[in-house]
């Protein structure tokens, strides 16, 4: 990848994330802190903008750094484990710790998880991923082969699978997670060294680590959902504006660059906007609902596409 390519995308992940900044500004009570967690700061622009939403920021070293060849794809994810255990050594109190993907929206008050909390001390996201599906590597039935590497084959049950686009945790439960995915870091890297099972991605990591945990473990499907929303694949409709938190992850390039020139060109447009303003101008650029030309188009576009795959592989 050329320097031109890796700062546009760059640029590309710094707009999302002073979208998502000023989405959870817009909803929330000022007394919810919001932390940008980063190795490597923003433009001076973009710098600006997000202190005047007063956002701030924490630097952890990268020391969740995956060995060469272990995990091929998204290995900078892991970065959200230093992130999460700089958070429990330095900013612990009594509070709610969420830890929020870029490529994301937050479209109410933070209010049901503070609820969802009281029961379950950590939150994930689970995605419904049947026992075989390799998921970036690795199947639930993966997962529960390294467990078995670290309980002496006392797991029978594939543990359930956590996206990682969202976690919550209580800061009472932050340091014990904390410190069992540090335990399966460490025994991940070795079986990679030794030529065993080991998992590639944090999504992996964390849903080793939360079928370890000895606190409760909650999901949060009833109030985040991993929207896909091009023409290749859709899993959206009318009925997902309900979510609190809408996971975008295609609309870095798209919807989510347009919410962040509205934001550019005055921070008030997107940081002052009501629930239902907000929400009407999100649903129509990432077209949640779709026109009759829309509608066909997109229902066409995937057999389009394959047709022409199709043609060109029999040149």
């Amino acid at each position: 990848m050329n320097a031109g390519v890796h700062a546009e995308r760059r640029s590309i992940y710094w707009r999302a994330i002073a979208v998502l900044c000023a989405s959870i500004r817009r909803s929330s009570s000022s007394d919810v802190d919001v932390i940008v967690c980063t190795n490597e700061l923003p433009s001076s622009d973009i710098s600006y903008k997000l202190n005047q939403l007063g956002v701030s920021f924490i630097s952890p070293a990268f020391s969740f750094r995956a060995p060469e060849g272990m995990a091929p794809l998204f290995s900078g994810a892991f970065y959200l484990f230093d992130c999460m255990t700089y958070c429990s050594r330095n900013l612990s109190d009594n509070g709610i710790f969420m830890f929020v993907d870029p490529d994301c929206l937050v479209m109410k008050d933070f209010g049901i998880i503070r609820e969802l909390c009281e029961q379950w001390p950590l939150i994930g996201y689970e995605l419904d991923i049947d026992k075989d599906q390799p998921s970036n590597g690795c199947s639930r039935r993966d997962l529960l082969a390294f467990l078995n590497t670290m309980k002496d084959g006392h797991c029978s049950e594939p543990p359930k699978y956590f996206g990682g686009e969202f976690f919550a945790a209580t800061a009472e439960a932050l340091p014990g997670i904390c410190a069992i995915i540090e335990e399966v870091w460490e025994i991940n890297n070795r079986n990679f060294q030794s030529g065993g099972i080991s998992l590639k991605t944090e999504e992996h990591v964390l849903s080793v680590a939360l079928a370890l945990s000895r606190e409760p473990v909650g999901t949060s499907n009833t109030i985040v959902k991993r929207m896909w929303t091009r023409p290749s694949f859709r899993n959206v409709s009318s009925s997902d504006r309900s979510f609190l938190i809408w996971h975008l992850p295609a609309e870095k390039r798209y919807g989510l660059q347009q919410l962040f020139y509205l934001f550019e060109r005055d921070t008030g447009n997107l940081a002052g906007l009501s629930d239902k303003k907000f929400e009407d101008l999100a649903a129509k650029l990432i077209r949640l609902e779709l026109s009759p030309f829309e509608r066909a188009w997109f229902f066409l576009y995937p057999m389009i596409k394959s047709l022409f795959f199709r043609n060109a592989t029999h040149r």
